[in-house]
């Protein structure tokens, strides 16, 4: 027997998000039968949307996380999609309720109730900031894990990462999505853990989060068969997208048409301004154009989205009438603002989007794809 507790959570008070309900019913649907129409996994599937206010408490989760692992399974797994945070004790998933302080339920205990389950296999998957913490030994100040046996775990990112959201999915668990459909099927169309690790970690190249995978198992056993030539076709799929997607990148990158300008965009309190660094970026590569900004004091509320949409749209009738020909957009904020300004100035002018290196300067991400 198979069982799997799927949650998602977009409805937060202070900061909602838009996509972890759509993957926690994409996670549910894949999982509930293999690609033959054979019956999967049993599959209890609690979410939270802003939408309909439905709320997800910290009580009430952590019973559902307890009764899954109560027992003797084949599999008992575990998914999770929505805001996660690390303090000075550990890693946190956050329920609708959490509050500083009492942000929901910590790693460590669900990591216990895995350990401490009868079932053979005990999976967690967590699509959420910090969820590489997922495993860690608080106490000890090296990155350690205890993990019993049979317990494996896949994280979207590193605990000191952001897990990114782009056009209202996840993009790890959209990857992972994939894997199960049969991008990472093996010859005979088993999917696992490890090929889905695998699978997952080759596609997030160009990002900056890097999934976790921790496992203390003798073997992987299937999450999902799929039709072999369906895996061999996603195969193909994958890699043609990619190479296309690497080839349009390095055309894109620089200034191509004649009236470019940079749109500065900071939604960080803390940081009332990101011009400057801007324009330090555009110096060292020796371009001029124009720097716009557009700032906020955060995005933690409807109305705020409301404020930050009608910003966006008030830029782009500005660019438009002064024939801005390019936009060069630079974001420091919040990973749902790049999914509103996706929204706002996708299918216009060719739109250059830069992100944050590690080394804390601008470097080039993409170009907004039109539809």
């Amino acid at each position: 027997m198979k069982k799997a507790l799927i949650v998602g959570i977009d409805n937060y008070s202070r900061s909602p998000l838009f996509g972890c309900v759509n993957d926690a019913n994409n996670m549910s649907r894949v999982l509930e039968v293999n690609a033959d129409g054979s019956k999967n996994f049993d599959v209890e599937l609690l979410t939270a949307s802003t939408n309909d206010n439905r709320e997800i408490f910290k009580r009430d989760l952590k019973r559902k996380i307890q009764e899954l692992f109560n027992g003797d399974c084949d599999i008992s797994l575990f998914y999770f999609a929505g805001h996660g945070c690390l303090t000075p004790v550990g890693g946190y998933i956050i329920t609708s309720d959490g509050t500083p302080y009492d942000e929901g339920i910590s790693m460590s205990e669900i990591i216990t109730y895995a350990n401490s389950s009868k079932s053979k296999n005990k999976i967690i998957i967590l699509d959420c900031c910090s969820s590489g913490a997922l495993g860690k030994i608080p106490d000890i100040q090296e990155d350690r894990s205890y993990l019993a046996s049979g317990v494996v775990i896949l994280t979207a990112c590193r605990d000191s990462e952001a897990s990114a959201e782009i056009d209202d999915k996840g993009v790890f668990t959209s990857l992972v999505i994939e894997a199960l459909e049969g991008g990472a099927a093996d010859p005979q169309g088993c999917v696992t853990t490890g090929s889905i690790y695998s699978y997952v970690d080759r596609s997030l190249g160009a990002w900056q989060q890097r999934p976790v995978f921790k496992s203390n198992t003798n073997q992987f056993i299937p999450l999902r068969t799929v039709k072999l030539p369906a895996a061999i076709e996603n195969e193909h799929r994958y890699t043609k997208e990619f190479e296309e997607f690497e080839e349009s990148w390095e055309k894109s990158k620089g200034i191509q048409t004649v009236k470019p300008v940079a749109l500065a965009v900071c939604l960080i309190p803390t940081n009332p301004s990101i011009k400057n660094d801007v324009k330090r970026f555009l110096d060292s590569n020796g371009w001029e154009m124009p720097i716009e900004e557009l700032n906020m004091e955060g995005i933690n509320s409807k109305q705020d989205i409301s404020k930050f949409i009608v910003l966006l749209k008030e830029k782009r009738r500005q660019f438009y009438e002064s024939g801005v020909t390019e936009m060069h957009l630079f974001i420091a904020g919040p990973v749902q603002a790049g999914t509103i300004i996706g929204a706002i100035y996708s299918n216009w002018i060719p739109v250059k989007i830069y992100h944050r290196s590690l080394t804390e300067s601008y470097e080039y991400w993409t170009l907004l794809k039109k539809y």
